[in-house]
């Protein structure tokens, strides 16, 4: 090799490093996109899975019979129909962005979810509900704006994997744990609590998606060989049941709205620290987060209040089958 054409392959490699760490409002608008488009499928999945989980009969956490029970249903099936669409376009996302820009903008799923919920009732939206859903969505804006993430590694080491997976399933079980308490009537603190377990197990899959989809991308059929892969249906498979158990465990607003913000937040963690990625750290960059996370949360409270007793009125006129479903 000329020494010329050595100094352009090292000035390829040099641009590519830095474009690695370029910010991500140039590096990935289309990832941005992408991700806006999965939250719209995510929306409309969860509202119609939603309704169509209050048809069915209470199953236990992570009871397999469920799904048989669903599968009946032609609302969950069309449900289902969006979710794939949505994990396509994730898929599509993150092969284009980091976990921490991707993650938080699947939040704006709420803005479609809530309105298409109470459509489903037959009952108009409460105004408490159009603010609660805002400014969740905004707040979770707000954070990712002043975060300014840069893309970092695009796989996870093997061992990050395992102990993602391991804390993972232990944060489920103790919000399993509690939930149990509570016994099997819907209320807001059990549809809170199964949504934070399935949240984490989404959070979690994201992670590991981004990780198989790029060893698929190197190494083909290749990718058979690492835990990872395992590890997503694993954990991907835990997140599908529990976010069915979620929409049976509760109301429809604070569920989802913890369920989405989990699913981020779980997210936003591992790219941190597993996969190197990075934010803004100007005292200006950590307000604008600190305001976003506290907005976030404020939108959950009032979400909760407002679905909370609407999805009441309507569990009193359309009481959900009593009998167990099987596991």
């Amino acid at each position: 090799m000329t020494p010329a054409a050595t100094a352009a392959a090292q000035a390829a490699v040099h641009a590519a490093a830095a474009a690695r760490h370029h910010p991500i409002a140039d590096q990935g608008m289309l990832g941005g996109a992408l991700a806006l488009a999965a939250a719209v499928c995510f929306g409309v999945c969860s509202a119609l899975q939603h309704r169509s989980s209050r048809q069915v009969a209470y199953a236990a956490p992570l009871a397999p019979g469920l799904l048989l029970s669903l599968g009946r249903n032609r609302l969950w099936l069309l449900g289902s129909i969006a979710d794939v669409g949505g994990l396509v376009l994730q898929v599509l996302a993150l092969g284009q962005g980091s976990l921490v820009l991707v993650e938080p903008l699947l939040a704006a799923g709420l803005l479609v979810a809530v309105p298409l919920g109470a459509l489903l009732d037959h009952r108009p939206v409460d105004r408490l509900e159009w603010l609660g859903a805002l400014v969740c969505t905004a707040g979770l804006g707000g954070f990712l704006a002043g975060a300014r993430p840069t893309v970092g590694l695009l796989l996870m080491p093997r061992r990050g994997s395992i102990v993602l997976a391991v804390a993972s399933a232990a944060l489920i079980g103790a919000c399993l744990l509690l939930a149990r308490r509570h016994g099997t009537e819907p209320t807001t603190r059990r549809g809170v609590l199964v949504g934070l377990a399935a949240g984490t197990a989404l959070g979690s899959s994201a992670a590991l998606l981004k990780t198989v989809d790029e060893l698929f991308v190197q190494h083909g059929f290749g990718v058979l060989a690492h835990p990872a892969l395992y590890l997503l249906l694993a954990l991907g498979g835990a997140g599908l049941l529990l976010t069915q158990n979620a929409f049976q465990a509760g109301p429809l607003g604070p569920t989802l709205a913890v369920l989405t913000v989990a699913e981020p937040v779980i997210g936003v963690l591992v790219g941190l620290t597993a996969l190197k990625e990075r934010v803004s750290t100007t005292p200006g960059a950590l307000a604008l987060q600190a305001l976003g996370a506290a907005a976030a949360i404020g939108g959950l409270v009032l979400l909760a209040i407002a679905t909370g007793r609407a999805d009441r009125a309507w569990q009193a006129t359309h009481p959900a089958p009593a009998e167990p479903v099987a596991g």
